[in-house]
């Protein structure tokens, strides 16, 4: 793919937040937000003793398609929280991923373990709405936003009570979270501007990573081979997991199997 799909999502995204905003301005919102404000649980969870799953629940992506034909995202959703995860992610990008914050609401109503909106945050009404819509995190992606404009998100997160994870993909970008005072961090094999993956580049990425921050290895875990190679790498606290869960006949089995993998 030698086209930039990240600025493609981006530029779809304003669009659909400008839209949103008319629909439902930001004062609405923020008018409902102090009956919301409970402590978020994304970070406490995954800083627990031993190793964590986080299970994704999207039903498409820019590089996959659909992923799964039947696709029922609060049964799926159920199954990962059977099968001990200890949070899940949900897509609510519409045109790319084909997701959306009616099926996160589904979601919030249906299980109990943290969730994190995974989108394409660029502008802080999202993170209002994402506190509206009962989120515990939001992911926050340095490839898409200036220094300041990261630190400027981080502290409003901070302000509504949502935990931040923010994710980079090389030293540049791992060098601009830290800048701006991130602390959960998320490192990506993804390229997301042409979605090719290289778990190569993890080790050393993980090594610069500051002992004192929350690491969560994203993207590319597909195989048990895979688990034990992040379990290689000691500073990662979490692993976020998704086409593989979606992809299998039994989900709630998988997540089992990669759990038990993670923590042995």
């Amino acid at each position: 793919m030698s086209e930039n799909i990240l600025e493609k999502i981006v530029a779809r995204k304003r669009e659909a937040v400008a839209r949103q905003k008319e629909a439902v301005p930001p004062a609405v919102v923020q008018a409902v937000l102090d009956e919301k404000l409970g402590e978020p649980r994304f970070l406490q969870t995954i800083a627990r003793e031993n190793r964590h799953l986080i299970a994704e629940v999207k039903k498409a992506s820019p590089s996959a398609g659909v992923l799964r034909e039947d696709f029922d995202g609060v049964a799926i959703a159920l199954a990962y929280e059977r099968g001990g995860a200890s949070a899940l992610s949900v897509l609510t990008e519409e045109d790319f991923f084909q997701g959306s914050l009616a099926l996160f609401d589904q979601i919030r109503a249906a299980v109990n373990v943290p969730l994190l909106r995974k989108d394409f945050i660029v502008d802080a009404y999202q993170i209002y709405e994402s506190k509206y819509h009962g989120a515990d995190a939001v992911l926050l992606i340095v490839g898409i936003l200036t220094e300041a404009r990261l630190q400027q998100f981080i502290n409003l997160c901070h302000r509504v009570k949502l935990d931040a994870l923010v994710e980079f993909h090389d030293n540049e970008e791992l060098e601009t979270a830290l800048a701006a005072g991130a602390t959960l961090l998320g490192v990506n094999a993804r390229d997301l501007r042409d979605f090719s993956v290289n778990m190569g580049i993890l080790p050393l990425l993980v090594e610069r990573v500051p002992p004192d921050c929350t690491l969560v290895c994203e993207s590319g875990i597909r195989t048990e081979q895979d688990i034990e190679f992040i379990n290689s790498l000691s500073q990662v606290r979490a692993v976020l997991v998704g086409e593989a869960l979606l992809r299998a006949p039994d989900p709630e089995a998988l997540v089992r199997q990669f759990i038990w993998t993670l923590t042995r």
